[in-house]
């Protein structure tokens, strides 16, 4: 039997697109609209303001009459917006008639005192929420720019920026808020955040109120702003920087609100620090909206503590959060080296497609992890993360994971602008008022500054093991040799930086190597500067002691053991200069010593057939016959010269009957 027919399904019909309007309906439709919306508006208050100079109406005929006008255009609006035709005209009449009726509200209640100004302030609060009604559900512009952005206005328009009006914008603003939230409406809410934040301002500067009604009035708008930062991030998902911003000024305004009163800063801080906690239970609300608000928290808390403290307990107070900063960087390092661990090894365990699959799938996965487990650094992720990328932007890619991790997301960027924050305000602090750097050229130094740079120091390290961030473990160690440069000075100094060398050789040859440098430095500028090379030594027998302990640090690395025939030929040269007298005797014996040396170098060099030893001994002998030739002949008498250049001729002759009889092997 055949098969039967396929039924033909009738195709569905696309809904009709919306119309596209032309600048011709705009201008008829919409312009025409919000004009006259403006216009009326802006008519009615001229009509008032006639009536009130010229005597033709009272307080209580000139009110009622703006409250009859208010209504008609609010209640035509409303009919013909939802009986006749959904026109731009009738939401411009609804928006002037919200408007009217706010500022109305706001004459009888705050100007006129016709009515209580509670009951003013609760009519408000239904004009406001009629507002937020209509808004809601015509979805309409029109009511939020001119019926709340108009209300918003009124008090100010009016007059009325004392304690009553200033209710009334509060009343107006949460309205606003609300409508902006539920709408999207991104850009009103900037506006009505800008429209409000000035009149406030008006009031503190007109008013100059007590600081409990300051601080009522500014923890109110705060927080109608702050909502509104929040609700636009849980409800509009691609204006991210937005309310962080908002959050941002919203907090500085504030700041500078009430800026004389120490407890100000403290009670924001706790408020900033309780909003982003609350914030991080949110789903809907971004975590990096949230740690913006905990960050803002910090930092001022960090002001809080200049305001009512200062000295020590600024540096301990702004260095403490290094270590919770550090705790959540290192948290996020851990997952990422680990995944990347994972990553790197399952691609590196994959058979090859002509391999038989004799292995599960699930195997490689359960190796990598294992080694994972064991071995979770941020060398692995780096290496992991970075595999496969150009070896410039590999680079780039292993210095950053080096100093913070590899995660960038909002944990991750709370907490290393926390950290670096801290740190400089810390540091700062420390360098500018209690261990300047100009402490450590001597002088007795203050207690407090023994403690903040061991305190530092120690917070640095503890964060160092938190996070695993090379720069506080560098930290770590320079406020260790601050603090050594605090306490000590002269021969001791160099001991002990020295001695600590060779004890942070056993953690690190890097940190062994800069410590040991610290110390030269400190000999060669204190102890032995290179003038000893033609004035001699103040103090011979110090100098042998530094000098002797700076090569005993050397030893301790590698790279370090390199130079310690270079510190010696140093200690000999200033020591024969400083026996032999600082003219003739001196740099005859100089002279003399550092031929006698390169000569050496350049024959151990050949018997050894090191490349390395034998330049570096060329390099001295053209050193010394620089010296002999201009030092040595200008500044030197008749007979020290002689025995200089004969010397130097005779240790010459040596090494060229040497390079002759033993020549490189890369020669023959």
């Amino acid at each position: 039997m055949p098969n039967p027919p396929t039924p033909i399904r009738p195709p569905v019909a696309a809904p009709a697109a919306r119309p596209k309007r032309d600048l011709e309906d705009v201008l008829g439709g919409s312009v025409l609209a919000w004009l006259g919306g403006i216009a009326v508006l802006a008519g009615l208050a001229f009509l008032l303001t006639i009536a009130i100079s010229r005597g033709w109406l009272g307080e209580g005929a000139r009110t009622v009459l703006a409250g009859l006008l208010s209504t008609g255009l609010l209640g035509a609006g409303i009919w013909l917006r939802e009986h006749k035709d959904r026109t731009e005209a009738a939401l411009a009449a609804a928006g002037v008639g919200i408007a009217g009726l706010f500022g109305t509200l706001v004459m009888a209640g705050a100007v006129y005192e016709l009515i209580p100004v509670e009951i003013a302030q609760t009519l408000a609060f239904g004009v406001g929420a009629t507002a937020t009604t209509l808004g809601v559900r015509w979805k309409a512009t029109p009511i939020g720019w001119l019926g709340l952005l108009g209300a918003l206005w009124s008090p100010a328009a009016l007059g009325a920026l004392d304690d009553g009006g200033i209710l009334f914008l509060a009343i107006a603003y949460a309205a606003g808020v609300r409508l902006v939230v539920w709408q999207r409406w991104t850009l009103l809410g900037w506006a009505a955040f800008a429209t409000v934040t000035l009149q406030w301002w008006a009031w503190l500067w007109i008013e100059s109120p007590s600081h409990g009604s300051t601080a009522f009035v500014l923890a109110t708008f705060g927080a109608l702003s702050v909502a509104l930062a929040l609700g636009l991030d849980a409800r509009v998902k691609d204006i991210r920087a937005q309310p962080a911003a908002l959050l941002v000024l919203n907090a500085a305004l504030l700041a500078l609100g009430l800026a004389d009163a120490d407890w100000w800063f403290v009670a924001l801080a706790a408020a900033h620090a309780v909003v982003g906690l609350v914030a991080l239970r949110i789903p809907r609300v971004s975590r990096a909206t949230a740690l913006v608000a905990l960050g803002i928290g910090v930092g001022l808390a960090d002001l809080a503590l200049v305001e009512l403290t200062d000295g020590l307990p600024v540096i301990l107070g702004w260095a403490g959060p290094i270590l919770a900063f550090a705790a959540l960087l290192g948290a996020r390092r851990r997952p990422a080296a680990a995944e990347a661990l994972i990553a790197s090894f399952r691609g590196a365990a994959t058979p090859a497609a002509d391999e038989p699959a004799g292995e599960p799938a699930d195997t490689a996965a359960d190796t990598a992890g294992t080694a994972a487990s064991t071995g979770g650094t941020a060398a692995g992720a780096a290496a992991g993360a970075t595999r496969g990328l150009a070896p410039r932007h590999a680079l780039v890619a292993r210095a950053c994971d080096a100093l913070f991790g590899r995660p960038h997301d909002a944990d991750w960027y709370f907490a290393a602008l926390g950290l670096v924050a801290q740190l400089v305000l810390a540091l700062g602090h420390l360098l500018a008022t209690e261990a300047p750097l100009e402490a450590l050229a001597g002088g007795a130094p203050t207690s407090e500054a023994l403690v903040a740079v061991g305190t530092i120091g120690a917070i640095a390290f503890l964060a160092a093991r938190l996070s695993g961030v090379i720069v506080l473990d560098v930290l770590a160690l320079t406020a260790l040799a601050q603090f050594t440069g605090l306490v000590l000075e002269g021969l001791p100094l160099t001991l002990a930086l020295a001695v600590q060398a060779a004890l942070v050789a056993l953690l690190d040859k890097r940190a062994s190597l800069a410590f040991a440098a610290l110390a030269a430095g400190h000999a060669l500028v204190v102890l032995a500067p290179p003038t000893a090379l033609i004035d001699g030594l103040e103090h011979p027998f110090q100098a042998a002691a530094a000098l002797a302990a700076v090569t005993a640090a050397l030893s301790a690395t590698r790279e370090g053991r390199r130079a310690i025939p270079l510190a010696l030929l140093y200690l000999a040269s200033v020591e024969v200069v400083t026996l032999g007298g600082a003219h003739h005797t001196g740099q005859t014996l100089l002279s003399v010593l550092w031929a006698l040396t390169g000569v050496g170098a350049l024959i151990f060099g050949l018997v050894s057939d090191d490349r390395t030893t034998r330049l570096a001994g060329l390099g001295l002998i053209a050193l010394t016959a620089a010296k002999v030739f201009t030092y040595d002949l200008s500044e030197l008498d008749s007979l020290a010269r002689v025995a200089s250049f004969i010397v130097f001729g005779l240790l010459l002759l040596l090494g060229a009957f040497a390079w002759q009889r033993v020549r490189p092997r890369s020669l023959l």
